[in-house]
């Protein structure tokens, strides 16, 4: 018996169907609101229609206030 040939198939299908689950879905809660409205989308159809993680806030990392040292003069000798 190929299980890994199984396995994948299986992965496939998986994926076909959270696919289609997720159109359905975003299908279903269209109709909810029979025009399509202007602005903001509701909370449940933003978390259906994008599965992305949220956006990071604040400084990106590695850029800190550093100060430039000032620079050096000439002195008259």
């Amino acid at each position: 018996m190929n299980l890994e040939l199984y396995i994948n198939q299986l992965r496939a299908e998986r994926d076909r169907v959270d696919n289609t689950i997720l159109a359905l879905e975003g299908i279903a809660l269209q109709q909810t609101g029979a025009t399509r409205r202007v602005g903001r989308p509701r909370k449940g159809f933003a978390e259906v229609v994008t599965a992305v993680a949220p956006k990071r806030r604040g400084r990106p990392p590695g850029s800190k206030n550093v100060r430039k040292k000032p620079a050096k003069t000439k002195t008259a000798t």
